[in-house]
């Protein structure tokens, strides 16, 4: 697929990003559709991205698509339970009236295929709250988890596919919003990541909580 060739070494966000999650994004941008839309599930990226680097792992992926997110040269979206990304100011010249992939929207779509000016998470923690004030309870104000106690949520809920550090540093890296609106409860946002993910082989929660060793040549390379 050819693409018009960008110079990315004078884009203020690059300098943000770890190396790493650099070359993530350059592959990234010669493997996206037309509109810049591709899959967001990690196993997709790494066999389209890194289908011959068998150190870089899942896991690595969603840290490096996480970073790219925070700086804000992509986004992640979600359309009928399917998760997919859009590199922003992506302007490639096309004759293509439609992408492969569905566009994103300002608005979130439900299942019925109507759309909502709420996302669903948004919507679970706006009930919730709604549901708490009938019953007249204070709601407490929002304190970040530690990865220690995502690990122990995980493990109490016997969650298969989210990998805690993960969830941790995506959320950090956001700020710990929905949106552009304050998350209210972390375990809601946990819940639902699991939810997202159940239909991929994503890592198991094991024990331990800790993510596979590299070695070290692996960590000198920087994958």
């Amino acid at each position: 697929m050819l693409r018009i060739i960008k110079s990315f070494s004078e884009v203020e966000q690059f300098d943000k990003l770890s190396f790493q999650a650099e070359v993530f994004f350059r592959r990234l941008w010669n493997e996206a559709d037309d509109f810049g839309r591709f899959h967001a599930n990690p196993l997709l990226l790494k066999a389209k991205l890194f289908p011959l680097r068998e150190s870089v792992r899942t896991t690595d992926i969603s840290r490096w698509l996480a970073e790219c997110e925070a700086v804000g040269v992509l986004a992640c979206y979600t359309v009928d339970d399917v998760n997919y990304l859009e590199i922003k100011e992506f302007n490639q010249r096309t004759r293509v009236k439609n992408g492969k992939y569905p566009q994103m929207s300002d608005t979130c779509q439900t299942n019925d295929g109507q759309m909502s000016d709420r996302c669903p998470l948004e919507e679970e923690e706006e009930d919730e709250e709604e549901e708490n004030k009938k019953k007249n309870i204070k709601k407490k104000n929002f304190v970040k988890p530690t990865v220690e106690e995502v690990e122990a949520y995980a493990k109490d809920k016997s969650f298969k596919t989210l990998v805690p550090i993960d969830f941790w540093e995506y959320y950090e890296n956001k700020e710990w919003k929905i949106g552009n609106s304050k998350m209210k409860d972390w375990k809601l946002a946990a819940n639902r990541w699991e939810r997202n993910n159940s239909n991929t082989k994503g890592h198991r929660y094991g024990q331990s909580g800790q993510r596979p060793a590299t070695s070290d040549e692996d960590h000198a390379k920087g994958f």
